[in-house]
């Protein structure tokens, strides 16, 4: 990881510390594998930072608009998108309720 990143990061958590602040942070270089977490301040600070994170996340994944095969994925894994065959599997299965007439 950069040193310069690294320094930054460091410099982030004393100044909270000093402020009081509680602070969630963490990062992943994925050229080498390198991650690094920080945390401060009480369990019940850090519990509604990480709360408030979930949610941006889960807004993110559910508007978002990226079409690749990872965004599909985490659509589908959080239930914000129904899996190709399971949609297929209900146009089938209302297909046929509708043919046999028993269809509302």
């Amino acid at each position: 990881m950069n040193k310069k990143i690294e320094a930054l990061l460091q410099g982030l958590q004393d100044e909270c510390n000093k402020a009081e602040l509680p602070m969630v942070c963490g990062i992943i270089d994925k050229n080498n594998d390198a991650q690094a977490t920080l945390v401060g301040g009480a369990l019940i600070d850090q519990s509604i930072i990480l709360s408030i994170l979930t949610e941006l996340f889960l807004n993110s994944v559910k508007n978002g608009t990226c079409n690749c095969s990872n965004c599909e994925d985490l659509r589908e894994a959080f239930g914000f998108k129904q899996k190709t065959s399971e949609s297929d599997s209900n146009i089938d299965d209302l297909l046929q309720t509708f043919l046999r007439g028993e269809l509302d």
